[in-house]
Formats: C-alpha cells, structure tokens, sequence
C-alpha cells in the first residue's frame, strides 16, 4: 500500500460494539482492490478482552496515499498504477467479540494437573481436597479454595488461610462421616472448627461447612448440636454448608438437596447451599448404569437456576480408574485422560 498521504479518521463517534473509521483520499482506481481486502478483514472475528472495552475514542491514522507508480504494501508492489486525486470514502465496521463471562457457580474438583482444565472446562473456581493450589497452577490463584481433609490437616491451617486470601474461602473437613475420608466424630469437628473459626475471623476468610456424603446427612446436624453445647447455644459458623450428593435420577438429588436446605432454615442457616461433589453412579462405568449423562443435564441446570445453590462442582475433571479412591469411576471423567481433550460429558459441561 503506498506511502505518503495519512488516511485521517473522522471526529469520534461512539458505536456500540464497533471501531468507526472514516478513509480518505482513495483513488477510484484502488477502490475495488480495497474493497476485497476490506471484506477479506470483516470475514474475521475480531476480539477484545478485558474490562475496558469500549467504541473508538480518539482517532487513528494509517499511512495510506498515492502516486503514478506501481506502489508498494509492505514491501511488495500493488501490481497497477494509481493516479487519480479523487476522494473515496469508506466506512468499516469492526464487530467486537467480548469474551464470554464465567458462571461464578460452577466449579471443578481437580484430581490430577493440568491446570488448563480449569480453563477449558469454564469453571471459575476450583478445589483438589489439599489447602496447596493443583501443582501447574499459581500461586496464589483467586479460582483455588483451600480444603482442610481431616484432624491431621489441621497442622496445616496456617498455610490453608495463607492460601484462602485469594478467594476469600475456606471449605471444612472433607466427608467427616466416611472411614476412607475424612473418618471424624462430630464430637471431633467440633473442637476443632473454633481454631478454624478464629484464624478465619482474623484474616476476613468466609467459611464452607464440613461436606459430609449423602450416606449420613444427619453427621452435620449432630455436630451443630456438639458445638452448641461447648459453647453455650451459639452454632458453629458456617458461610455455606456442604454437601456430596451422587445418583442417578434427577429428581433424587434435587430432593436430597432441597430437604437439606430446609434442615438448614430449621436451625437458623439461611446460607447458600454449595454442591461441591456431585455425580452419577462413577463406579457403575463398566455396566454403563451411570445416569451420568440424565444428572448432567438435568441436575446442573437446575442448580444455576436455584437462587439458594451457591456453587457446584463435578466431579471431576480426569478420573483414569485406576486410583486407589475411584477404582472403575472413569465414567465421571469430564477429560479424554488419552487425548487431554473434553469427552463428550465434558463438552456438556463446559456449555453452562
């Protein structure tokens, strides 16, 4: 494109979703020539991301003029002769394509790195059962919920509210009522949820409730009632309670979860409910007798849409089936662990 005489953009004037720009001094003769390549542009997508965006605010110039020689765009010859004065005026329109904002409700429980799964599956937060981020994500990382497993983390509560600071969460022992996990009496959690309570209360962290499974829904209850009685009626502080729920009809789970709620309100938690283990059958992979796909699609609208769930997370987000915890669970699995791509339940799942 030769060089000599700028094109000049005119005055600002804001278009919504657009960059407007006025060309000139044109010569008939290049017109068509521009005109493809214009076309050419407008057959992309253009993207601008950030918080920031916003229409043309000032003008732009590009060197663009003419002569009576073959001119040149870039180093290589036009291959015609320009040599008209006449004015041509052009008006382009660039679309601009805002990044697609992420549900703040949906998370991901992340077995195994990498971090990028995160990313490709649009979760905005994310916990892996550690107070430590996945190992290929930063640190810190504003998407990371630390988790205290057991009474031995405990040791390790310091580093959990370090590392809370991000997102200004911290989630309780990990299914209390279960010999394999968490394995804690309510008795147990709470003497010690006031040591979680207190660094909690000095640092601004918001609490998540201990998250027992679905096979003992009355462990929660029974440690509210062990904690009023050390101290004098006053209940354990709970930001959002937890809970793990797997199934393969639709409507089981959603009345797990709304006679959960309910219990809640009974006893003056009127906190938004998180789903931070949620599922199928995983360990009927080899029958297919998953109900994976029914929950899915079923269940996880339904959560977005229920003002009183405060986050979900799937779980998870590769499953090999080989782990010592999720033996034949790799139906659950929201990545090809082969190829590192979404499965098809995965695809479904980054959709919401």
């Amino acid at each position: 494109m030769p060089v000599s005489e700028p094109i000049q953009a005119r005055e600002p004037e804001p278009v919504e979703g657009s960059e407007h720009y006025t060309l000139k001094s044109i010569p008939h003769l290049f017109s068509l020539s521009l005109s493809l390549f214009l076309l050419f542009l407008l057959s992309f997508n253009w993207e601008v991301t950030g918080s920031d965006v916003h229409a043309a605010d000032a003008p732009h110039t590009y060197p663009i003029a003419h002569n009576n020689k073959y001119d040149s765009f870039n180093g290589e010859t036009t291959g015609f002769s320009i040599g008209s004065t006449d004015v041509t005026t052009y008006t382009i329109y660039l679309p601009i394509v805002l990044s697609r904002e992420l549900n703040p409700k949906k998370g991901v429980f992340m077995t195994h790195p990498p971090c990028s799964d995160v990313t490709m599956l649009t979760a905005s937060w994310y916990f892996n059962c550690s107070v430590r981020p996945t190992s290929t994500c930063p640190t810190p990382d504003k998407r990371f919920i630390p988790l205290i497993h057991n009474a031995g983390s405990m040791a390790d509560l310091s580093e959990a509210i370090a590392n809370a600071q991000a997102s200004g969460w911290l989630m309780g022992f990990n299914e209390p009522n279960l010999s394999w996990q968490g394995n804690m009496t309510p008795a147990e959690a709470a003497e010690l949820w006031p040591q979680i309570e207190a660094q909690a209360q000095a640092t601004g962290i918001k609490l998540v409730s201990p998250a027992p499974s679905q096979h003992d829904p009355n462990w929660l209850w029974r440690m509210v009632d062990e904690y009023r009685a050390r101290h004098s009626g006053q209940s354990p502080r709970f930001d959002a309670i937890a809970w793990h729920i797997y199934a393969t009809d639709p409507t089981t789970m959603q009345n797990f979860l709304i006679a959960r709620r309910n219990e809640a309100l009974a006893r003056g938690y009127d906190v938004p409910i998180w789903v931070t283990e949620y599922g199928g059958y995983c360990w009927e992979s080899t029958t297919g007798n998953t109900g994976n796909y029914e929950i899915m699609t079923a269940v996880t609208p339904w959560f977005n849409s229920t003002p009183w769930i405060g986050r979900y997370a799937w779980f998870a987000n590769r499953i090999y089936g080989t782990e010592p915890w999720g033996t034949g669970w790799q139906s659950c699995s929201l990545v090809n662990v082969t190829t590192g791509a979404l499965n098809p339940l995965g695809v479904i799942y980054a959709g919401y």
